[in-house]
């Protein structure tokens, strides 16, 4: 099976609690085909010190879905502008 994610790119969760929810991956672990995502599925741990951190729960790539950012509509430049302002001036 061909890893198609990358870090940083933007997935969907397709199973689980967060079911339907985007998000960025900020780590892969090839090996063990696993993805820790953004703000998803972290919890805090205590440690032997007392203190306590966040920690990222892992989900596999086979239940994420890499989505497929659509191209920002360019707006359109004077040279466009000045180019219809003349075809509505000629009808």
């Amino acid at each position: 099976m061909k890893i198609e994610i990358n870090v940083g790119d933007k997935v969907k969760v397709l199973k689980g609690k967060a079911q339907g929810t985007e998000a960025v991956v900020v780590e892969l672990d090839k090996k063990n085909k696993r993805a820790k995502l953004e703000g998803v599925k972290t919890f805090k741990v205590k440690t032997k010190k007392g203190d306590s951190k966040e920690v990222h729960g892992t989900y596999a790539l086979a239940n994420l879905e890499k989505v497929k950012e659509e191209p920002k509509a360019e707006e359109p430049t004077q040279e466009a502008a000045a180019e219809e302002a003349k075809e509505e001036t000629k009808e």
